[in-house]
C-alpha cells in the first residue's frame, strides 16, 4: 500500500516547511491506496485500490480517487472525486454512496448514487447527502428518515411486567428501531450540536397510525448523540389524520414520550361527523 502525505487541503495551503513530520503542510490531507499515479500535465493524482482519505477527523474510503490541483506544479488541491463504495465516517456520523465530490475550500463532501446517512441511531436516505467536514452537520435532499422515540422502551417494559399487551409497533423494525418515527421532506439538515433534525418542504411525519403534514418540522433529540427524539414541532398548514380523526392548525407540538400532539393557531378538529 502506498502512503501519501503530499496533498494540501485548501488552495491557500502554502509551501511545505522542512523538519515537520507531515512536511509542514498547513492543511494536510492524508491519502493511502494500493496504486497511485501523479499526472502533472493533467493536474491530478489518481489513486486506486483500498483508497483511504483522512481530512481532519473524517475518514473516507472508496475504490478510486481523483485529486485535482490548482496548477501543474501540484502545490494545492482544489477538490477530489471518489468512485465506488464510498463511505465517510466522523464520530457518530456516517454516510455512504456510489460517488462523492469533496471541495477543499468549503470542506464539503457531496455524496450521490443511492446515498444513505446516519447520526447516532437516526437513519437517513435521500437523493443527495452533503457531509460538512468542518462541522457536525449533514444536509439531505429528498429526505426519508427513521428516528427512534424517547422513553418508549421503559414504558413497554413496565406494561409487559404488569401483563399488558405489547403495543403494535413493539419489536425491532428497520435498523433495530423499536418505536420509529418516519419523516419525509424535500430538504433536511441534521445538526448534532443543536440536537436537531430540521426538515422543510412537503413534510410528512408518521407515528403509529397518525400521519401529520406541514411545511417545516424540527425534531429535537435527548442528547447530542442523536439516539432518541423527544419532540417534533411542525409549522405551517399542519394537518394530522388518524382514522376518522382529523386536526388542522398553524402550529403543532408532538411529545413523543407522552404521545400527545398539541395543535395551536386557528386549530380545527373533527372526529366522525363531529367538528
Amino acid at each position: 500500500m502506498i502512503a501519501l502525505l503530499c496533498l494540501l487541503a485548501a488552495v491557500d495551503g502554502g509551501a511545505a516547511a522542512p523538519g515537520r513530520p507531515d512536511g509542514g503542510f498547513r492543511n494536510p490531507v492524508d491519502v493511502k491506496c494500493d496504486f497511485a499515479r501523479m499526472e502533472g500535465a493533467q493536474q491530478q493524482l489518481l489513486c486506486t485500490g483500498h483508497v483511504l482519505v483522512k481530512r481532519r477527523t473524517t475518514d473516507i474510503t472508496c475504490d478510486k480517487l481523483v485529486a485535482h490541483y490548482t496548477n501543474r506544479d501540484v502545490n494545492d488541491m482544489t477538490h477530489f472525486e471518489c468512485v465506488g463504495n464510498v463511505v465517510a465516517v466522523d464520530g457518530d456520523r456516517w454516510a455512504s454512496g456510489d460517488f462523492a465530490d469533496y471541495d477543499n475550500q468549503s470542506e464539503v463532501l457531496v455524496m450521490t448514487g443511492q446515498p444513505r446517512g446516519r447520526q447516532g441511531s437516526s437513519q437517513l436516505q435521500g437523493g443527495k447527502i452533503t457531509f460538512h467536514v468542518s462541522s457536525d452537520e449533514m444536509d439531505v435532499d429528498s429526505v426519508k428518515a427513521v428516528l427512534e422515540s424517547q422513553g418508549q422502551e421503559e414504558r413497554r417494559a413496565a406494561k409487559k411486567k404488569k401483563g399488558a399487551a405489547a403495543p403494535q409497533d413493539a419489536g425491532p423494525v428497520e435498523g433495530g428501531f423499536t418505536n420509529p418515527v418516519h419523516i419525509q421532506c424535500d430538504k433536511g439538515r441534521m445538526e448534532g450540536s443543536k440536537q436537531q433534525l430540521v426538515c422543510v418542504g412537503h413534510v410528512r411525519v408518521k407515528r403509529h397510525n397518525t400521519d401529520m403534514t406541514c411545511e417545516r418540522a424540527v425534531a429535537t433529540y435527548v442528547n447530542r448523540d442523536v439516539n432518541e427524539v423527544k419532540r417534533i414541532e411542525c409549522v405551517g398548514n399542519v394537518q394530522a389524520v388518524d382514522g376518522n380523526r382529523w386536526a388542522h392548525g398553524d402550529f403543532a407540538d408532538f411529545d413523543t414520550t407522552r404521545e400527545v400532539l398539541i395543535m395551536t393557531g386557528h386549530p380545527q378538529g373533527r372526529q366522525g361527523t363531529n367538528e
